[in-house]
């Protein structure tokens, strides 16, 4: 890299070569990093001493200083890490300031850009006072009489892309298995018993590759097919609920299938209720803050705060 860290901006067209920056000596840029780095009192200049900061880069009409810097660099930095920071930090403002610059000269004239810059920052306050009032005042429960007028008003809106269906599901790894453990499996593998359900959730633990132990949960049937070995799932074995234990090489694979809902069909709520209850909430949101503009609009208008000419 040369002594200055920037070098010239190439007109490709021209073929002609401007300075973008004055020249940085080495040097100088490590004594600016002694000041920043090693001194324990004055680490940068107090508010308002512009002229006692240090001046890094310039780009037409802009300019970085030295306590620009400030909270870039990690407090337990090396000196070496710092200066490999700053270069970057440096080299980064540079080109932004570059770009701004080139957009300012190509942007149209037109462009109310005072107007864009408020009406943003109104957008941020307003959705972060929302967001905060909102946080405060929504109630979170959602009731299950809630959950379910929600559900038969809309299941349609919910109609299923794949066949899915609730299972119980296990592939055990044959080669580290003990014996014992896998004859209890075979025997007891569809149990709900609470003591037979700690016992295959410990097998599960140590010699399962795959374990879906809760029958209230929903699957996608292709997924599932592509757990068990090839060709061992049909239509008939998933309408008519079949169980399988099936063996190859490697694995045991234990298939217990206790409802099924084709594609094209509603959902059950309980695959969809967590988007339920996100859309509820939802709605209990803006509910909330159509009430607050009401509340607020009615109690201004009535002082001076507010008016309204013809």
């Amino acid at each position: 890299m040369k002594s200055s860290y920037f070098s010239y901006l190439t007109d490709s067209t021209k073929g002609n070569r401007f300075p973008l920056v004055s020249s940085v000596k080495y040097s100088f840029f490590i004594g600016i990093l002694t000041i920043l780095f090693l001194s324990s009192c004055d680490r940068y200049p107090a508010e308002g001493s512009a002229e006692e900061d240090k001046i890094l880069a310039e780009v037409y009409n802009k300019t970085l200083y030295l306590s620009d810097l400030q909270g870039y660099i990690p407090e337990e930095a090396t000196q070496k890490d710092s200066i490999q920071i700053s270069k970057a930090f440096i080299e980064k403002w540079v080109k932004e300031a570059l770009l701004l610059n080139e957009a300012e000269k190509k942007v149209s004239k037109d462009l109310e850009i005072d107007k864009l810059v408020r009406d943003y920052r109104q957008s941020l306050i307003i959705s972060n006072f929302e967001k905060l009032y909102v946080e405060k005042a929504i109630d979170t429960f959602v009731s299950d009489e809630e959950m379910n007028l929600y559900y038969e008003a809309n299941q349609q809106q919910y109609q299923l892309e794949h066949t899915i269906l609730r299972c119980r599901l296990l592939k055990l790894n044959n080669k580290t298995i003990t014996p014992k453990d896998a004859e209890f499996m075979r025997s007891n593998w569809q149990s709900n018993n609470k003591m037979d359900l700690r016992y295959i959730q410990r097998v599960c633990k140590e010699f399962g590759e795959i374990c879906y132990l809760n029958e209230t949960n929903w699957h996608r049937l292709d997924l599932i097919k592509n757990i068990m070995p090839d060709g061992s799932i049909n239509n008939n074995i998933v309408n008519n609920n079949r169980e399988l234990i099936l063996r190859d090489a490697n694995f045991t694979y234990y298939l217990r299938i206790l409802e099924s809902i084709s594609e094209k069909e509603p959902a059950p709520l309980s695959f969809i209720q967590e988007q339920a209850k996100k859309y509820i909430l939802h709605q209990r949101k803006l509910k909330l803050l159509e009430e607050l503009k009401l509340q607020l609009y009615e109690k201004e208008t009535e002082t001076n705060n507010v008016k309204i000419y013809d």
